[in-house]
């Protein structure tokens, strides 16, 4: 099978070095160069992607992750390069494609009695007064747009959307900064943090494209959400760290929210390799 992975920053690279293990194909399209890849390469942008000259694609991975967090950067990078990729796949005979969005869509979504979201958790009411013009709606938009662009392409490709949560690597090092910094996060601490490593994420993909009927849209986090400042002081402790005093003197004013379900992924018959992340 002939893997097209369009994003290759590191889920993109373990993803694509596990497949070449197992024998597929990989080509894989980035804006700047990797040293020695054991899978071919196509250095472009996205929005002029020309697979003319790339043998015929069979499965798609879409991890694209914009230059920085603002509305008109997601904006450019999920939703305006959908029109681009279908394009430069038109006549390739793709039967599957799996498109990387996030749980920040699940903020959209209402939560059942339970107080948990889940993927068939419905849209706020009022999700669009309260979230248009921010990134979470606007990797929403994304999902509906990857929707409406598979039924147009004439291979008809199965589609599904992985939401990942927080992705971390062994070496936590955006939380290491985060606890190295004398000032708190802008963000709320009382917030339910949900968390997923990489490497599950990378697996998770490579389960999903293998799946007769993969479901349509997956939520990929591990077992244990919590409280982030709960997780921080964990993290501290696992990782010998010193607490920073804006986290040793805190005391939590609000409830955590909801947290978002796992179950399905766990019907897929995928099994969690980091069910926790300490």
């Amino acid at each position: 099978m002939h893997h097209l992975i369009i994003g290759c920053g590191k889920v993109g690279q373990l993803l694509a070095a596990d497949l070449v293990a197992v024998g597929h194909r990989v080509t894989a399209v980035k804006r700047s160069p990797i040293a020695n890849p054991p899978y071919t390469m196509i250095y472009q942008q996205v929005a002029g992607l020309d697979l003319h000259n790339c043998p015929p694609v069979d499965a798609v991975t879409v991890i694209l992750t914009p230059d920085e967090r603002t509305v008109a950067a997601y904006q450019a990078t999920y939703v305006d390069s959908i029109a681009a990729i279908c394009k430069a796949l038109a006549g390739h005979p793709v039967q599957r494609i799996v498109v990387i969005s996030s749980t920040a869509v699940c903020k959209l979504m209402q939560a059942s009695s339970d107080g948990t979201k889940n993927e068939h958790s419905p849209l706020q009411t009022t999700a669009h007064n309260t979230f248009a013009g921010t990134t979470p709606w606007v990797l929403y938009q994304a999902e509906l747009a990857w929707q409406q662009a598979c039924s147009t392409l004439a291979s008809q490709p199965m589609l599904t959307i992985l939401r990942p949560s927080g992705i971390y690597s062994d070496d936590h090092t955006r939380l290491r900064r985060l606890l190295a910094s004398p000032t708190p996060p802008n963000m709320s601490l009382d917030a339910m943090s949900h968390r997923i490593h990489r490497r599950d994420v990378v697996a998770i993909i490579e389960h999903v494209q293998g799946l007769a009927l993969p479901p349509a849209l997956l939520i990929c986090t591990d077992d244990k959400p919590e409280p982030l400042y709960q997780y921080l002081h964990g993290l501290a402790g696992h990782l010998q760290l010193p607490l920073p005093a804006w986290l040793s003197n805190y005391q939590a004013t609000t409830a955590p929210g909801a947290s978002y379900s796992n179950a399905l992924l766990k019907q897929t018959g995928y099994q969690l390799r980091f069910a926790k992340s300490l």
